[in-house]
């Protein structure tokens, strides 16, 4: 441990013999800002998108209601792990806590502080709360004051208000997990139909602003229901995981790949003109051909059908990109399968 945090140890922790309060029993330090607080966290969970900008909100409300001048989040990876900054309000350096303090705080289970000398400036009194949000997980909330000593009942009032942070933030949890459902597949883990026509109308608002190229890729799997039907369901479910790999592997970050629906995968490529989505899609379709999906012992070739589309080089309304390359797809199927058309490379 540090020397300046052992030279000023914690104060205000729980004795072995001590057990955690239980803030529904224990008389309220201060009502008013105990119920503020609380209304406060809730708005945070519905007025954030992102974990991270959660915590963000929550900071800044603690500091804000606190009079307190900085704070930080401290994640806890696991009971014996060293911790790591999670966010800071502001973004500007903070009182670094050991780990081997944080973990005691989370084994207590009760808020904190220690007072520490800041140079230059009166001292600084460093607030500890726990927050336990499940087994294994624990985040340590550190506000530094530079008025001490502390307001008396300041620790009594956060181990009573702390523990509220939960709830809101399960719930915050639970929306992005929906939001995550209801624009993704479940099997691949690709974004969707849904989340691809989201990602399309920007991309072409985007592309026809700037004037920039803008290109689809739609791919299918050549006989697929013979797949399955020869080597079953699970051997197919593997093609489908394998084949969304491939496509995430050749892909740019700024691409979108998504499932459309069945054994049909569909890459949007902005910035990508009808040469680059010529080669893109030939790389493709020699990364289909590489696939093995089939049981031990078994082998099958893998192929597919690629169909690919450009505004403007192809089609004049940048909206009619995702029909005019469903249409250069089939196309690949009737000449043949196993190829890409319009065939650019």
């Amino acid at each position: 441990m540090p020397a300046e945090w052992s030279k000023y140890p914690l104060r205000g922790a729980m004795h072995e013999s001590e057990s955690i309060p239980t803030p529904s029993i224990s008389p309220l330090q201060d009502p008013i800002l105990h119920w503020r607080l609380r209304a406060k966290f809730s708005e945070c969970s519905l007025n954030s998108t992102a974990e991270a900008s959660f915590w963000r909100q929550i900071l800044k409300v603690l500091i804000d209601e606190l009079k307190a001048t900085q704070g930080v989040v401290w994640h806890l990876s696991s009971e014996k792990d060293a911790s790591q900054s999670y966010t800071a309000c502001p973004a500007s350096p903070v009182s670094v806590v050991p780990p081997s303090v944080l973990l005691e705080v989370s084994r207590q289970g009760r808020s904190c502080s220690a007072v520490l000398p800041n140079p230059g400036k009166m001292l600084q009194a460093s607030l500890l709360s726990p927050v336990r949000v499940s087994e294994g997980e624990v985040h340590v909330i550190q506000i530094i004051l530079e008025s001490t000593p502390l307001k008396p009942g300041l620790l009594k009032l956060l181990d009573q208000t702390i523990c509220y942070l939960v709830p809101p933030l399960k719930r915050l949890r639970d929306i992005q997990d929906l939001r995550h459902q209801a624009d993704h597949d479940p099997l691949t883990n690709l974004p969707n139909r849904r989340a691809l026509k989201v990602f399309l109308r920007r991309e072409i608002k985007l592309a026809t602003r700037h004037t920039l190229p803008l290109s689809l890729v739609m791919v299918d799997l050549d006989h697929f229901k013979k797949f399955n039907d020869t080597h079953g369901h699970i051997a197919g479910d593997r093609l489908l995981t394998a084949m969304a790999r491939a496509l995430q592997h050749l892909s740019r970050s700024t691409d979108c790949v998504a499932r459309y629906g069945g054994e049909e995968f569909v890459v949007v490529l902005p910035h990508t003109d009808q040469r680059g989505a010529g080669k893109f899609a030939h790389k493709l379709l020699a990364a289909v051909q590489a696939l093995s999906a089939t049981p031990e012992g078994c082998h099958e070739s893998i192929t597919a059908s690629i169909g690919t589309a450009t505004w403007p080089d192809d089609i004049a309304d940048a909206k009619a990109i995702l029909t005019t390359a469903d249409h250069a797809m089939y196309t690949a199927k009737r000449k043949g399968r196993n190829q890409v058309y319009p065939a650019y490379e």
